[in-house]
């Protein structure tokens, strides 16, 4: 996920700052929790300067105490202190899904002008229908209203990737995100819903730019 972060921030100049800075701090927890877990096999420690501002830094009084899990426990209680993930992370990438998702489909709005929700989810379903078979059928010489009958016969097979359902239940599993109150769990359900919302919300940004270019092409 980080580096997802990271490619979006370098390639379309966006930065998720309250995300990556929740993350880097999910992360840093759980490594942390990890030297708790695991044992130390051996390890040695001489008494030069730096080894003893060691020592003095993490509160330990005897060298042996890092082969322990007494030790371990210190060293973790020094690094957490003051870091802490509370609820609010949750509401974080809730609220961050719910705003992409209602771009999303404000720009689908933009791009067909529908009337209802009904004809938002045809033009939506009828794109791919187009890009999958129907410009090929239509170079092969289909008409309507054949071509109609073909998507319908499509559509009924469930040859849709994106419906206007399937965003609505994203949208709802979205808001379901507040409920967890486990912060890595919150960021699993998160990432499941990103990786099928991120190649939408992408292609529908770009057809957003095609057209707002055209439309500047023929004002010039």
């Amino acid at each position: 996920m980080c580096h997802k972060l990271r490619n979006e921030a370098f390639h379309k100049g966006k930065l998720r700052e309250v995300i990556l800075e929740r993350v880097s701090l999910l992360l840093f927890t759980t490594v942390v929790g990890l030297t708790v877990k695991l044992p130390i096999r051996a390890f040695s420690l001489s008494r030069n300067r730096e080894d003893v501002d060691f020592m003095h830094r993490f509160g330990l009084k005897d060298a042996v105490l890092l082969g322990s899990g007494q030790g371990r426990q210190l060293c973790a209680e020094h690094l957490l202190a003051q870091i802490a993930l509370d609820s609010s992370f949750a509401a974080v990438l809730s609220e961050d899904l719910l705003e992409r998702i209602d771009e999303t489909v404000g720009s689908l709005e933009h791009l067909s002008n529908p009337g209802t929700e009904v004809e938002l989810d045809r033009g939506l379903q009828y794109t791919q229908f187009w890009r999958q078979i129907g410009a090929d059928l239509m170079k092969n010489g289909v008409r309507e209203p054949a071509l109609e009958n073909a998507f319908l016969k499509w559509q009924a097979e469930g040859g849709a990737v994106y419906t206007l359902d399937k965003i609505k239940r994203w949208k709802r599993q979205a808001e379901a995100l507040l409920n967890y109150s486990s912060s890595a769990i919150a960021l699993s359900h998160y990432w499941a819903i990103d990786k099928r919302l991120r190649p939408l919300e992408e292609d529908v940004s770009a057809a957003v730019w095609r057209y707002e270019e055209e439309i500047d092409a023929q004002i010039h």
